[in-house]
């Protein structure tokens, strides 16, 4: 999203190390601010970097215009 916010979804109940490959190779470059995955996992987490964050409340804080403040 921009030059702030890398998201990508999988449709996964649980995020493993294999699943965040992508978003780690960004984050190395360091060039934006948050790295985030959307899944199905029950409750958010971090893992390095990288927040995973359950889909249903990802949506609600998108619809609230809560993400990106």
């Amino acid at each position: 999203v921009g030059d702030q916010v890398a998201i990508e979804v999988k449709a996964v109940e649980q995020v493993t190390e294999r699943h965040l490959k992508g978003l780690r190779y960004l984050a190395e470059e360091k060039n934006l601010k948050k790295y985030w995955v959307v899944s199905l996992d029950p409750i958010r987490r971090r893992v390095g970097e990288i927040e995973i964050i359950p889909w249903k409340e990802f949506l609600a804080a998108l619809w609230a215009e809560e993400l990106f403040r």
